[in-house]
């Protein structure tokens, strides 16, 4: 139960540093659907690959 609890609390706090420390510009070149609406990024295709890609990194460990 600690590694998921560690892996979303790092998730959370990488996330909340970004955005609010301005780390990264969002800009409108690429579609929504894409980077994610709103800028959250689970919301979009690359938010999506990268969880996957984290999951099949897991599992396979």
């Amino acid at each position: 139960m600690g590694l998921p609890i560690g892996i979303h609390a790092g998730f959370v706090w990488g996330y909340y540093i970004i955005n609010v420390g301005g780390l990264v510009k969002y800009s409108s070149v690429v579609g929504e659907w894409i980077i994610g609406i709103n800028g959250n990024p689970l919301a979009g295709v690359m938010g999506w690959f990268f969880l996957g890609a984290i999951a099949l990194f897991i599992q396979r460990k």
